[in-house]
């Protein structure tokens, strides 16, 4: 989606350009994408490291009157996301398996279940590649138009591990016209402690004086976990919060993009 990103970036006219970063994930929960719908231009950052027993490969789904993991089994290695093998692609059949039961009486679970189904169906061997599928099913159906580039795409990764926002984010806003670009590292607030704030052992720069010397702001957008009728847990397990994306979509259908929305309601 570069052509994509670079038409948006031409269309801001030197105005700031809101990129958000973030890994690519296994069914990604509603703040990834209220992330994407925050920014102009997003990036999934599969240069990076994989990191075991994170959201990158698994997610937590309601079956059987609990959580549950759902995990995407992978080679070992400390390889970076965009070559991380599935090892074991048949455990995928299994997790449709979940899916499909978890939502069997969900409201809109019908009108979306074939073409999540279709996903599940072709034989994958790439983790980035499955995350990414998984996410475009997300965005059709939450009518996400935000382009999605790949870091991998737009940054040949020659620069340090300390270097490598302030590198992407600038790259991303050099797509077009010379444009200002704001980095949306999360959301509001940005908290003293977070990681954009600190100076670690060697590195005398935090990322964000990294990022600043570059003349990218640094921001954050707003984002309230929003509340949403949940067919699956049973009313005494009350709301469940982080779950797939999936989860807003097969529950309430054609009115999650609106739900979207209200998550990025602030009080004046």
């Amino acid at each position: 989606m570069l052509e994509e990103a670079k038409a948006v970036v031409d269309r801001l006219r030197g105005e700031p350009v809101r990129v958000a970063v973030h890994q690519p994930a296994y069914h990604p929960n509603i703040y990834y994408f209220r992330k994407m719908l925050a920014s102009d231009v997003f990036v999934s950052l599969d240069t990076v490291q994989f990191a075991d027993r994170d959201w990158q490969h698994r997610q937590e789904f309601f079956y059987e009157g609990r959580r549950r993991w759902l995990t995407v089994p992978v080679n070992n290695g400390r390889e970076p996301i965009n070559r991380k093998r599935i090892v074991d692609p048949g455990r995928l059949e299994a997790h449709w398996r979940v899916i499909a039961q978890a939502y069997a009486n969900a409201p809109y679970f019908e009108v979306y279940r074939e073409e999540l189904a279709r996903v599940y169906r072709q034989p994958w061997t790439s983790l980035r590649d499955l995350c990414e599928e998984i996410v475009a099913f997300a965005r059709r159906a939450l009518g996400v138009e935000t382009p999605v580039v790949r870091a991998s795409d737009c940054f040949d990764g020659s620069a340090s591990k300390g270097e490598l926002l302030a590198e992407l984010v600038s790259a991303v806003a050099g797509l077009g016209e010379p444009s200002r670009a704001v980095y949306l590292v999360c959301a509001h607030p940005i908290r003293p402690d977070h990681y954009i704030n600190q100076r670690h052992r060697g590195n005398a720069l935090s990322e964000r004086e990294k990022l600043e010397a570059r003349g990218v702001e640094v921001g954050a957008f707003h984002y309230r976990h929003p509340v949403y009728p949940q067919a699956t847990p049973p009313a005494e397990a009350g709301f469940q919060r982080e779950l797939s994306i999936v989860d807003l979509i097969f529950n309430v259908g054609p009115e999650a993009r609106a739900v979207l929305d209200r998550s990025g309601m602030h009080d004046d």
